[in-house]
């Protein structure tokens, strides 16, 4: 994991962790387990990366502010020919 990333990683699971316990969110047993280990796997990297406080502080941010990360990553994503 790159410097950057370990940064981004985290604002992007605030995000998810945010939207994923809206109402109407996926649910069930299998999704809460396996995205939990998953996430716990990327924010122990991202710590060790970049620190424990910018993986707090940008984790703190995406679950604030869940719509402006999406738009943002949407903003990013490259363009597909005829979309």
């Amino acid at each position: 994991m790159l410097e950057d990333d370990g940064r981004e990683a985290a604002l992007l699971l605030g995000a998810a962790n945010t939207l994923r316990e809206a109402p109407g969110a996926a649910v069930g047993v299998a999704f809460a387990v396996g995205a939990h280990g998953e996430n716990a796997e990327v924010l122990a990297a991202a710590r060790r990366t970049v620190g424990g406080a910018v993986v707090e502080a940008a984790f703190a941010e995406g679950a604030e502010a869940p719509d402006a990360v999406t738009s943002a990553l949407f903003a990013a994503a490259p363009q597909r020919p005829g979309s």
